[in-house]
């Protein structure tokens, strides 16, 4: 039989193995994302090989702080708040 959408079995539903983190655990991932990006600084990447190779400290701690949904999530939600800038700064060079 092939896959039915609807299916009961556990194995199709993965969201329910997730693991909901406390208050605690999303802070200590926010501190150690916080950490990261300090260690980053204004260097545009999303590479995470790249940003293991500069930071391999802080990106251990926040590889082991959050959950691994949220590693790529912040980190792209980085690049796209620097492209913002950047264009925010070149219109109000224009103008």
């Amino acid at each position: 039989m092939g896959w039915w959408p609807f299916s009961s079995q556990e194995k199709d539903i993965p969201s329910s193995k997730a693991k909901t983190l406390t208050r605690e655990e999303r802070q200590q991932c926010w501190n150690a994302r916080d950490k990261l990006f300090d260690c980053l600084g204004s260097t545009p990447t999303q590479d995470n090989e790249e940003i293991k190779k500069m930071c391999p400290k802080e990106f251990k701690a926040y590889e082991g702080s959050c959950a691994a949904s949220w590693i790529d999530y912040f980190i792209k939600r980085r690049m796209l708040e620097m492209r913002q800038q950047a264009t925010q700064a070149s219109n109000t060079q224009l103008d």
